[in-house]
């Protein structure tokens, strides 16, 4: 499980694994990404509205068996 939490309610986010296929999808301050098996993810993060809130970059997280990340 992958919790992200932010400081925006306008944030979205975009889960992929390491081959670019699109796992899961979230928005709002909190969102847990569920059922995650063990590898690496990109998280990358976008907003409607860049002059109002500019996401980071795009993160590398390790899921590994048994653990838990936050974001």
């Amino acid at each position: 499980r992958m919790t992200v939490t932010t400081n925006s309610p306008e944030a979205s986010f975009t889960l992929t694994d390491e081959n670019g296929k699109q796992i899961q999808k979230g928005s709002g301050m909190t969102t847990v990404f569920q059922d995650l098996k063990p590898g690496i993810y990109f998280l990358s993060f976008s907003a409607p509205d860049n002059s109002y809130y500019l996401p980071p970059k795009t993160e590398k997280v390790m899921i590994r068996k048994y653990q838990d990340a936050a974001v």
